[in-house]
């Protein structure tokens, strides 16, 4: 099981004058971004990054711009400076944005060597060891932060790394730590349910109601899908855009009823919701998810 393409997802909406294109806004207020350090006036351009990327979600576009402007700006700055890390850590986001993880990954571990218990540092490196498929890595990286207070990328971060950990035969250990490994990721899911709204509160509920399969909470992960779907009407009442979760979202019903018993109504809803799906990635991932229905819970958990 691969990770996903994106990691750094975006919603379309926002924009910012001064790059003349469309970006996605991140949150309506700008954080107070200090202008000096110790007394010393810190680099226009530090000023600005710390603005754009308060306002901004990552996305191609605002990286594309950024990403030479970043590497002259970290030549700039005092080396081991709080300014010059965090413009390090802003230059592997982008890094990754842009398909370099390698790039991203020497670039955080630079910066890491002068700040090692920097959160927003770990979190990324595991985003990006993560992006690489190496997942034993990501973890060691990640949990140091698990008694912390996670944002919403960490937590779905976090339940990436324990699904994979647990689902792919590169990582699995016995059924005890993978029943574990799946835990968590319950337990990240179940948090950024309950933290986020709209479409994203949708998938989230999707993908607890998939860690419940695969727990064999046949009952309990059929209780979950039925929750995305009252959401997921409700999204639609209020003239939301939803028609690219309808095929997720009648997969995730067939499956649960497939794996509570009711096998033939779940294998219609699970092909009939292949059939509808117009993206060929998404399409192979279900396909994949049919093949392996009856073993995957099994593999996991040791029968």
């Amino acid at each position: 099981m691969a990770p996903p393409a994106k990691l750094l997802a975006h919603s379309p909406n926002g924009s910012d004058p001064q790059l003349g294109n469309q970006l996605p806004a991140k949150r309506d207020r700008v954080a107070d971004i200090p202008e000096s350090v110790a007394g010393d006036p810190l680099p226009d351009t530090y000023l600005r990054m710390q603005q754009t990327f308060a306002r901004y979600r990552l996305n191609p576009e605002l990286c594309a711009d950024w990403l030479p402007r970043l590497e002259g700006l970290t030549r700039t700055l005092t080396e081991g400076s709080r300014p010059w890390h965090q413009s390090l850590r802003r230059q592997a986001e982008c890094l990754v944005m842009l398909g370099r993880p390698a790039d991203a990954e020497r670039a955080l571990h630079q910066a890491r060597a002068r700040h090692p218990d920097d959160a927003a540092l770990q979190t990324t490196l595991a985003r990006v060891l993560f992006l690489q498929q190496d997942a034993e890595g990501a973890w060691l990286a990640l949990s140091p932060l698990l008694d912390t207070v996670m944002d919403a990328d960490t937590l779905d971060l976090l339940a990436q790394i324990e699904t994979l950990r647990a689902t792919d035969e590169r990582f699995q250990l016995d059924p005890a730590d993978n029943r574990r490994r799946l835990q968590r990721a319950e337990s990240a899911l179940r948090r950024l349910v309950a933290e986020q709204t709209g479409e994203a509160r949708v998938r989230a509920q999707l993908r607890l109601a998939e860690n419940l399969s695969l727990q064999g909470q046949a009952q309990s992960a059929l209780t979950a899908v039925q929750d995305a779907q009252r959401a997921y009407d409700e999204l639609q009442m209020g003239g939301e855009d939803v028609a690219p979760m309808q095929a997720a979202l009648m997969f995730a019903l067939g499956e649960t009823h497939y794996l509570a018993g009711d096998v033939d109504v779940g294998l219609a809803y699970m092909q009939q919701a292949i059939l509808s799906t117009a993206d060929a990635q998404e399409r192979q991932t279900l396909e994949q998810r049919l093949r392996s229905i009856d073993t995957r819970a099994e593999q996991v958990l040791g029968g």
